[in-house]
């Protein structure tokens, strides 16, 4: 018994100190990047973001902000309460949630795979992540939304058939939470779980009683708001109000286009009236009828895609596209960075090659993978966060919460690369679609 117990526990010790050695590498990565610029101008949404916080501090029962979804300045009011309000205390409490979230990718790839070695390399993948490690000494919602959406498909993916309904119902309240960071997790916990419960179980009564569950514990987290929220507007607002000004602002590059009066005259008839910049939105919006307003955002945007429904479609295809950009500058604030010489001359080409890398792999792995429910899940998020950003708008760092649900599957292609030497229709249709995502990623690169 000894000679069989021995190997399997100092297995078991150097993969506990693997573990612990990323997690250390992962934190100290992120306060190395955090304390090379300790005060970067705070500005456009991130001040939004620590006015909102402020305003929570101070008077929680009377915040009336709608436009903006609440749990990440609650977040930020937390930090604020405890520790200040230094960019550096929201970093080290942003880096300590981050190095939680290489805890949970190494775990989820733990549940995909059952592989230490797959699970590691997951973990030291996220750990490295350059946008993770840029992200967290950003005052934005990126990290918080990762954490609690990928908690509830950490937990909806392990020992799927051996839940307990109070799993399912905890699954909700993580889904719920995510909503409340950002808007998209509640149509997706909402539409999409519920279907690939009904898909994944085999048991029909049994998926009833657990989607119940989901959507009971998503109730919880999120009637109150709504509740709040019709107090606020006197009209059902699910999270926020913001989906209505984005709709409408994305679209609003392609009616500048148009120097066709006629067009434009026929896109107005009916009494609706397009805006032209983006200040106009707002107050074209507070004109309506409070519960006129999301349907009055929807014509609009119809209304401009329909005068040149091609561009529209180019605009959007190319926005999702940049999802594999190897380009790895967020957002226009990093020009204003501190940060050492060698993170613009060698850092971000490596980080550039790092996405690159990772969009090959992690193709490759999807066709390997062998476990279809967990990854027809997965492609589910992915494949509907897309779709959502088609139809509003996309920045690089919404991709920040969706990549690493791809990094279980990029270690278990890098690790099994000796199966690439078996030729067959299989193989050939994977190294296809891996070339594809390598010249979308090469393709979208400065």
């Amino acid at each position: 018994m000894a000679s069989i117990l021995h190997p399997t526990v100092r297995s078991c010790l150097r993969a506990t100190h693997g573990i612990l050695l990323i997690l250390l590498l992962g934190f100290l990565l992120r306060v190395f990047f955090l304390t090379q610029e300790l005060a970067p101008p705070v500005a456009r949404d991130q001040m939004t973001y620590f006015t909102l916080a402020h305003a929570m501090q101070r008077d929680l029962l009377h915040y009336s902000e709608i436009f903006r979804p609440p749990l990440y300045p609650a977040f930020l009011a937390f930090v604020f309460h405890f520790a200040g309000d230094t960019r550096f205390a929201v970093g080290i409490a942003q880096a300590l949630l981050d190095t939680c979230n290489i805890a949970l990718v190494l775990a989820l790839a733990r549940v995909l795979f059952n592989q230490a070695r797959i699970s590691l390399l997951t973990a030291f993948l996220y750990a490295i992540y350059p946008e993770a490690i840029e992200m967290t000494r950003l005052l934005f919602s990126e990290i918080l939304y990762l954490f609690l959406s990928g908690l509830g498909i950490w937990i909806l993916l392990s020992r799927r058939g051996a839940k307990t309904y109070r799993q399912i119902f905890f699954v909700g309240i993580c889904f719920g939470l995510a909503a409340l960071t950002r808007e998209i997790m509640a149509y997706f916990a909402i539409l999409i779980v519920p279907l690939w419960l009904g898909l994944a179980l085999p048991r029909r009564r049994h998926a009833w009683v657990q989607i119940l569950c989901l959507l009971g514990g998503l109730a919880v987290i999120l009637a109150p708001w709504v509740l709040r929220n019709w107090q606020i507007e006197e009209r059902f607002v699910l999270v926020s109000t913001s989906g209505e000004y984005n709709l409408i602002k994305d679209n609003l590059s392609l009616l500048k286009r148009v120097n066709d009066n006629s067009k434009l005259a026929q896109a107005e008839s009916g009494g609706i009236q397009l805006p032209r910049r983006d200040r106009e939105i707002n107050k074209l919006l507070v004109q309506q009828p409070p519960d006129r307003r999301a349907a009055y955002a929807a014509q609009v945007a119809l209304r401009i895609v329909a005068l040149d429904p091609l561009a529209w479609l180019i605009t959007k295809a190319s926005s999702v596209g940049s999802f594999w950009s190897a380009n790895t500058r967020l957002t226009p604030f990093t020009r204003e960075s501190k940060l050492p010489q060698i993170v613009n001359t060698t850092l971000r080409p490596l980080a550039g090659a790092y996405i690159i890398a990772l969009s090959f792999f992690a193709a490759l792995g999807l066709f390997f993978a062998r476990e279809n429910s967990s990854k027809l899940l997965i492609l589910l998020y992915i494949a509907y966060s897309a779709g959502v950003f088609l139809i509003t708008h996309f920045q690089i760092r919404y991709r920040i919460p969706l990549v690493p649900f791809l990094m279980p599957y990029a270690a278990f292609a890098a690790l099994s690369w000796k199966d690439w030497r078996k030729p067959s229709r299989r193989l050939g249709a994977a190294l296809a679609v891996a070339f594809l995502f390598l010249w979308l990623a090469i393709g979208q690169s400065p």
